[in-house]
């Protein structure tokens, strides 16, 4: 389940991570090598180290994991290293089938010849702009009628928590700011469906 919530941006600041891609690399005993690639499509996984917070985050953090009840219901979330569609880095692919005319959001990845196409499902509402007309689902990333074209903006990833506990260690308390607490570690991977 998907609550439309935004995971605070002081919580994801510190966050380490990046895409993940399966794959299998098996070598022969002459050293050739055989690969397999499991799934074409990266899942973007992040560690946050949320530590030396004060009461206030702490309790926000709390608050917002015990409400996604760890992960069980997912969010929105604001990954500071791709966030952007730049022009030229967009485009809307019309999905079959559909009896409305409806066209996906997807960010493209270019090097050299290569082109990879990531599905976008949690773009900005007021941050991201198009031509063509249409109306956009902002929890979905279609856009039903027009023929939409040139996308710019920003957008979320959609994701939830990649644990079930919220493992917290008192480092110190201070007289004036009350209990100083690290959380280590705060594993959040990308789901892949607009859930």
């Amino acid at each position: 389940m998907f609550t439309g919530e935004i995971l605070p941006k002081n919580i994801s600041i510190d966050a380490e991570g990046g895409p993940a891609i399966d794959f299998t690399a098996v070598a022969s005993n002459a050293g050739v090598e055989s690969r397999t690639v499991i799934s074409e499509l990266p899942r973007f996984e992040y560690e946050v180290a949320f530590n030396g917070r004060l009461k206030r985050e702490r309790k926000e953090l709390m608050s917002f994991f015990m409400n996604h009840f760890a992960g069980g219901k997912s969010f929105r979330y604001f990954d500071h290293l791709d966030y952007e569609i730049l022009a030229g880095e967009g485009t809307f692919i019309g999905i079959a089938g559909s009896p409305s005319d409806d066209w996906q959001l997807y960010k493209i990845y270019t090097f050299g010849a290569l082109t990879f196409y990531r599905m976008i499902t949690k773009p900005i509402e007021g941050e991201l702009s198009w031509t063509g007309g249409g109306t956009m689902d902002y929890d979905t990333g279609i856009v039903t009628g027009g023929t939409p074209s040139a996308p710019v903006g920003h957008f979320h990833m959609h994701a939830r928590f990649n644990t079930r506990q919220l493992i917290m260690r008192m480092r110190d308390k201070n007289n004036t700011r009350g209990l100083i607490v690290d959380i280590p570690s705060i594993p959040i991977v990308e789901i892949k469906t607009a859930d």
